[in-house]
């Protein structure tokens, strides 16, 4: 139950820094919060957990005054996780997406694989213009990307698409878009089941 425990715990912590109160939260909320499987362990069981995962140098514990702290993962810990996970960094993509005024969004894909952020911008493309959101391919560059505070790519792409969207209906047609474009990254680390 632990080992399994600390992998889940390890994934939750992989795409960022959290308040340690977050990880304290119930089941539900837990995954709907960060998107995972909850890590099962009481509150008690948790603080034990996160000194020994500090210990072994995987996460790094900043405290700040009695009541609250955030936790991370170190450069260490984030290793330990891309190899329990089987991570395949070629495969992922992440994204912004901003409001520019009432008639526009912009969103910027980024990923390592130059043919990912391309395949997610034609599903995307595709899918809202079904919906009557016409887009474009706004720029095209290469960044660095910090995917997390443990992880920075020296050289990613990155793809701006521009919407032109009146209303409030964007939402539902880009939520339904997002949904279908994510199936480009599938498979691009294991299950904590597997």
């Amino acid at each position: 139950m632990h080992m399994h425990s600390r992998k889940l715990l390890l994934d939750a912590l992989a795409a960022g820094r959290f308040v340690r109160r977050d990880l304290y939260r119930a089941s539900g909320d837990y995954e709907g919060f960060f998107n995972r499987p909850w890590h099962g362990l009481s509150k008690n069981e948790l603080d034990v957990m996160l000194d020994d995962l500090a210990d072994a140098r995987l996460v790094q514990i900043r405290r700040h005054g009695k009541v609250s702290s955030t936790v991370e993962l170190t450069v260490l810990g984030g290793k330990s996780w891309e190899q329990a996970f089987q991570v395949d960094w070629n495969r992922y993509f992440d994204s912004v997406c901003s409001s520019r005024g009432r008639r526009w969004h912009s969103l910027s894909i980024v990923s390592v694989s130059e043919a990912i952020c391309w395949q997610v911008a034609e599903v995307l493309l595709d899918e809202m213009l079904r919906a009557n959101f016409p887009g474009r391919v706004a720029k095209a560059r290469t960044t660095r990307w910090r995917w997390s505070p443990w992880k920075v790519f020296p050289a990613a792409s990155c793809l701006a698409l521009d919407f032109r969207a009146p209303g409030d209906s964007f939402d539902a047609a880009f939520d339904k878009a997002w949904i279908r474009a994510s199936e480009v990254r599938d498979g691009w680390r294991k299950s904590a089941f597997d």
